[in-house]
């Protein structure tokens, strides 16, 4: 193989990371449901603003438009 082949990022990124740091299956399938972890958590906060947002959205059409003059009284 010649030297100046393949990728430069590729050839940074060995440069860079030395084999110790070579994640093995077990790592990187650990790493996987880290991620995909936050990303359900992060979802789940989504749909849960979503939910109060809509949900009292939807309260405050069902009650009118002079509710809150109603309420004050």
């Amino acid at each position: 193989m010649r030297s100046g082949s393949g990728s430069g990022l590729l050839r940074t990124i060995h440069r860079d990371c030395p084999a110790r740091f070579v994640p093995t299956p077990l790592v990187a399938v650990l790493g996987y449901f880290v991620l995909f972890g936050i990303l359900a958590v992060l979802g789940a906060l989504l749909v849960a603003a979503l939910t109060v947002v809509l949900v009292h959205a939807r309260v405050s059409l069902l009650d009118g438009p002079d509710a809150r003059v109603r309420h004050r009284r």
